[in-house]
């Protein structure tokens, strides 16, 4: 039963072993053809097109704002 015990064991520090090395493997690749150690950056999300409402009441606030720090 030991022995059989001894097996498996050794058969998954294989298994870990080998996932181990792919994953090096990849990392490495990506290393080589991207540049940079890590994930790919995002981009960043577009700009949201405000209302015709929303950029009225920011032009007050930006007016309201530049009266107080001119008083």
């Amino acid at each position: 039963m030991l022995e059989f015990l001894g097996h498996v064991l050794g058969f998954l520090l294989k298994a870990m072993q080998i996932v181990w090395e792919i994953d090096a493997l990849w990392r490495f690749l990506r290393t080589a053809v991207t540049g940079r150690d890590g994930p790919a950056p995002q981009p960043a999300p577009a700009p949201k097109v405000l209302s015709p409402e929303a950029q009225r009441a920011l032009a007050e606030a930006e007016e309201r704002r530049e009266q107080q720090q001119g008083a």
